[in-house]
């Protein structure tokens, strides 16, 4: 019950187009048996839907528009149907021609979808020559359809205003805080969108998925998404407007085929990043929502797991309680007053589910009791004990934490020591004889009663403290997890739950619709008590969220180093206790003076540059301002953890430079029982985008530069004052159960696992201020 807590705390962790180019059929997964039923009702639809347009020139005209006979030929081939051919058949029966609206043409829609759906999940054939193919589903961007995308925007916007405008100083300052003056040009219907205006939508946009609180807000995230879809959309409407985007889109969609060839043959953090931001695209596009499924099936799968012990889930409760607490009730007639003292122990049973977390809460323990009871003229002095236990069901989902009622048993057995007369002596003999008599004869009733009320007791006591406990949780788990991802437009796509009674697990996909996650599944890790286990593009996905346009700068000398941007509070915290990390942004603007210097004279000998690398000239203010899209990503592989920091700009006094990235690979590892990360090789300075697993060609000024950035950078690096040789990782400690012994430490193929077992377990301790300082419940006896 009051730990429950803790076991949270360890969790949180379609149109006109060109022919397709033929291709091998495709091949499938397995097959599914509910292909022939969808089919057949893909078959009977169409048929209706021929019968329907009759034997004439106009049925002809809409038969070739629908590509009729494709379908029909599609259906032919069963599971080995090509969902390029169907997706291109689908986007035609969604398009705006009139008379599309009507049943016929909507019943074969509906199973044509369902069909591709279907076609989706089991296709296991080559997405990049069907990525390519799909550039016959383009339909150029309208002027009606950015209409129509300005008029969802210009809804949305005005939904939001009218919410605020009950408060007109909280609406004012919200539109201050959001750069509202930068979005109202772009509300009128008549507004000529310009490379600069869209650009400025990014301003707009970035407050907006700012991690403010209130942004979390469904007004708030409905007029985001919006804004995001139109700035994604204006570059398209504006050059349709010159020429046929065609071109552009096949561009994108050869990029979309080489980098998925790449991240299929040797997947790296640019490769992840390329096809994920070309899937945005298409995505806001809307033309190929077949293909950004398929290739989110492929390339989305749960990129964290973590999971919890039964043993740990067993030591988590705290030690046993010795609590004493007054007695007031009523039995018989008999008013009663004592006190109570109550011994218990608290423990958890995991049960099995595999859509949330199913935690038995079980409550055992005596209450002893020493009672006073008063009835017409006796007094009766008695103890008690009542034996009792207590489970409640508890249930943990994404959506909702929540309990069952407490289901209590007790039995209650007294023992009167003494029934005296009050008021005197006179008659007491016959009293008191009389008294005893009638206290026998009802003392197992009143045991019986005694138990009821215990029982009621401590279930509404039971019930109190847990409800109170998971409505905490809850609020923080909104506050601190699901609140701050909905503000950065992550909604986990995938978060489940589960229990068996050796463990606790949890999976998801932390990725928006523009970022991939994991290809593979995370390595089976078994024996472990605590297991954490996240893929790469888990941590890539997250960095922007924490990073974005950060920007470090340093105006003087005897003034530290600033940290500006809206970074978590963790990060900002680092940056302050690390001088390290200080060390390593002031390497960076070294790094930029000496490279204007390369750049400008490049007749140096190679003694002579790497003379005036190991110098420290004086101070030039500075800043560097990472890249807001993906200003940092990491790689998991060959035991390595390598990490490519992306700078947007790199300024000092007058000389500036745009996207270049900083490589440094650390070895991960165990020693005494504590992770370390153990700077390997060189650290490297390539363009940003420049993947050296798959591009290698710089232009002569690109690889000038690069020398002279990775030079310095390594001096400094080598000297102490840039990135760290070492770097010890803080042990894991869970409160009660003491410093975890790490078992496991793998760092490969995308994947960090790390296992923990608990310490032996200590002595019992003497009994103390019970559960987390609460009072247990007690029973009473007359």
């Amino acid at each position: 019950m009051a730990k429950s807590a803790a076991v949270w705390a360890l969790l949180m962790a379609a149109g006109a187009g060109r022919a397709a180019v033929a291709q091998a059929p495709p091949t499938v997964a397995a097959t599914d048996p509910d292909v022939p039923i969808v089919s057949d009702q893909l078959a009977e639809a169409l048929d209706r839907l021929e019968a329907f347009l009759g034997q004439n020139e106009n049925a002809a005209r809409w038969q070739r528009y629908l590509r009729l006979a494709e379908l029909r030929q599609e259906l032919h081939r069963g599971s080995a149907g090509n969902p390029a051919v169907l997706g291109r058949v689908l986007q035609r029966f969604r398009g705006r021609q009139p008379g599309l609206e009507l049943l016929p043409f909507a019943v074969v829609r509906r199973a044509l979808e369902s069909r591709l759906d279907q076609l989706n999940r089991q296709y296991s054939g080559d997405l990049t020559q069907l990525a390519w193919d799909s550039r016959a589903d383009y339909v150029e961007l309208s002027s009606a359809d950015f209409d129509d995308v300005r008029a969802d925007l210009r809804r949305k916007a005005a939904e939001l205003m009218q919410w605020l405008s009950g408060n007109p100083p909280v609406a004012a300052a919200w539109r201050k805080y959001l750069k509202w003056n930068l979005l109202e040009p772009h509300l009128r219907p008549d507004f000529e969108v310009t490379p600069r205006s869209l650009a400025e939508l990014d301003e707009v946009l970035e407050r907006f998925r700012a991690n403010q609180p209130g942004l979390e807000m469904p007004r708030f995230l409905a007029t985001a998404e919006a804004i995001a879809r139109y700035r994604v959309l204006g570059p398209w409407a504006l050059t349709a407007r010159t020429r046929d985007t065609r071109v552009d889109y096949q561009r994108l969609l050869e990029s979309l085929r080489t980098q998925l060839q790449r991240h299929a043959e040797r997947p790296t953090s640019e490769t992840a990043w390329k096809v994920g931001r070309i899937l945005g695209t298409i995505d806001q596009l809307d033309r190929t929502p077949w293909l950004i499924s398929l290739i989110r099936q492929r390339y989305a799968r749960p990129n964290i797991a973590a999971s919890v012990s039964a043993n740990l889930v067993r030591r988590l409760p705290d030690r046993p309680a010795n609590q004493v607490r007054p007695v007031r009730d009523c039995i018989l007639g008999t008013s009663i007053f004592g006190t109570a003292t109550t011994r218990g122990d608290v423990y958890y049973q995991l049960q099995p589910s595999d859509a949330s977390v199913q935690l038995a809460l079980h409550v055992e323990g005596v209450a002893y009791s020493q009672t006073n009871g008063y009835n017409g003229p006796v007094r009766i002095r008695s103890s008690g004990t009542t034996p009792f236990t207590a489970v409640k069901q508890i249930t943990l989902t994404d959506d909702a934490f929540k309990s069952g009622p407490a289901v209590v048993a007790a039995s209650t057995h007294t023992h009167i020591h003494a029934i005296r007369k009050t008021g005197g002596r006179l008659g007491s003999r016959v009293i008191e004889k009389v008294a005893w008599r009638r206290a026998m004869e009802q003392k197992g009733l009143a045991e019986r009663i005694a138990a009821r009320h215990a029982e009621q007791r401590i279930a509404r006591e039971v019930n109190e403290q847990v409800e109170v406990q998971l409505a905490a949780m809850r609020r923080r788990y909104e506050q601190e997890f699901a609140a701050p991802l909905a503000r950065r437009a992550i909604s986990p796509e995938y978060v489940n739950l589960s229990s068996t009674p050796q463990g606790v697990g949890i999976q998801t996909i932390f990725a928006r619709r523009n970022q991939l996650g994991a290809a593979t599944p995370p390595p089976a890790a078994p024996g472990n008590d605590i297991l954490i286990q996240v893929h790469q593009s888990a941590v890539n996905n997250y960095l922007p969220l924490a990073l974005a346009r950060a920007r470090i700068s340093q105006q003087s000398a005897d003034r530290p180093v600033e940290l500006e941007g809206d970074v978590p509070n963790w990060i900002r915290g680092l940056s302050i206790a690390s001088p390290g990390a200080a060390a390593i942004v002031d390497a960076g603007r070294e790094v930029v003076e000496q490279a204007q210097e390369a750049v400008e004279d490049l007749t140096q000998s190679e003694e002579e540059q790497e003379a005036e690398a190991r110098q420290l000239p004086p101070f030039k203010p500075f800043s560097i301002t990472l890249n807001a899209e993906a200003p940092a990503s990491v790689q998991f592989d060959d035991g390595k953890l390598t990490i490519r920091v992306r700078a947007a700009t790199l300024v000092s006094d007058a000389d500036e430079y745009a996207n270049w990235d900083f490589i440094v690979v650390y070895q991960v590892e165990l020693r005494d029982d504590q992770i370390l990360l153990r700077r390997v090789g060189k650290i490297e300075a390539f363009p940003t985008g420049f993947d050296p697993a798959w591009d290698k060609q710089l232009t002569a000024q690109q690889a000038g530069f690069r020398s002279t950035l990775a030079k310095n950078m390594n001096a400094r690096a080598d000297a102490g004052q840039s990135f760290p040789a070492e770097i010890p990782i803080q042990p894991l400690q869970v409160t009660r159960l003491g410093t975890l012994l790490v078992r496991q430490l793998e760092v490969d193929d995308g994947w960090l696992t790390i296992g923990w077992i608990l310490p032996p377990q200590a002595p019992p301790l003497p009994p103390g201020q019970g559960i987390l300082g609460r009072t247990l419940p007690t029973s009473t006896a007359p």
